[in-house]
């Protein structure tokens, strides 16, 4: 009987242990999606700046000086609970709607270089 308690604590420490392990894994990969996260809003941020700024230049605006610095940039949710998947996902395509009309502009832009430049 002492023999048979003595396996199962040692059964019980290696279940324990194993426990602790995925725990420690588990909060790694919370901790390097949180980082890769972080990461991933500070370039959508930036990409977000840069289509502003070329939005103010497109309209004739002045152009905001602290977007051109990487100072300032659209809103951020003030907490977690405004970054729900469904607000995140609608931010990100005003954005991509942003860029495809910039794209666009770009296209019509170089067309009209191109027609004036003179043919040689």
């Amino acid at each position: 009987l002492i023999g048979r308690i003595s396996d199962l604590e040692r059964e019980l420490e290696a279940v324990l242990l194993k426990m602790e392990l995925y725990e420690s894994k588990e909060n790694r990969d919370v901790e390097n999606s949180e980082l890769l996260m972080a990461e991933y809003n500070a370039a959508f941020q930036d990409l977000n700046s840069v289509v502003e700024v070329c939005q103010m230049r497109v309209q004739g605006q002045q152009l905001d000086i602290s977007l051109l610095l990487g100072l300032g940039a659209s809103p951020r949710p003030s907490n977690k609970e405004d970054l729900t998947v469904e607000s995140q996902l609608r931010i990100y395509k005003t954005l991509r709607s942003n860029i495809e009309t910039l794209d666009l502009l770009s296209d019509l832009y170089a067309e009209d270089i191109g027609s004036q430049c003179p043919t040689q």
